[in-house]
């Protein structure tokens, strides 16, 4: 899986060359569990906000993704789940100064009592299973638009095969693609590793 630092380098080609009109930006767990040697909650989330503010600057509507709790299966220490409620911390407090720059919290709605990611939501302690995602699901939608009773116009197309169209996250439709006449499309641009990308 990517590091903060191997999207920053993937940023361009995967989500600025295809001039998005959202991102929504999902990272740090692998630098927590050391991929790219020693680092900090403010390493971690200088490099998320590095994507944001480049997003920003092309126009591009960004959501920041709370970092998942990791769980019991990757025996995480306890300096490592402090650093996840730390980087986290970090990432709310980016969007709270950053005027349209929306939060997806799946870190509240999937933490254990002990701290840990449930082992019903995971089967490896790190990448959620169907029951993870379903709860991320409406998290991710809710942040990319609001409630709202309805979307007139939504159509649904399915990326054309070999094209080199990314999926985004899946709406209520459940389908991997949503064009909207009046309203941005969107690029889900999470770590290579997860199952959402192509």
């Amino acid at each position: 899986g990517n590091t903060t630092q191997q999207m920053i380098d993937r940023f361009t080609p995967s989500v600025l060359n295809y001039h998005p009109g959202g991102v929504v930006i999902l990272g740090g767990i692998n630098d927590v569990s050391g991929l790219a040697g020693a680092t900090t909650a403010a390493a971690i989330a200088g490099r998320l906000a590095t994507m944001a503010d480049t997003a920003i600057a092309a126009g591009i509507q960004v959501v920041m993704c709370s970092i998942l709790p990791l769980g019991v299966a990757r025996t995480p220490t306890a300096a490592q789940v402090q650093m996840i409620l730390d980087t986290n911390g970090f990432i709310k407090s980016y969007v709270g100064s950053h005027a349209g720059v929306r939060y997806a919290d799946y870190f509240t709605r999937m933490v254990g009592p002990d701290g840990l990611l449930p082992s019903d939501l995971s089967l490896d302690g790190l990448h959620p299973n169907a029951k993870g995602y379903s709860i991320m699901l409406p998290i991710t939608e809710n942040a990319i638009t609001p409630p709202q009773p309805s979307l007139p116009g939504c159509t649904v197309t399915e990326p054309v095969a070999g094209s080199n169209r990314s999926p985004v996250w899946k709406h209520e439709t459940r389908s991997p693609w949503i064009e909207h006449p009046s309203g941005p499309s969107w690029h889900f641009a999470p770590p290579a590793s997860t199952t959402v990308t192509q």
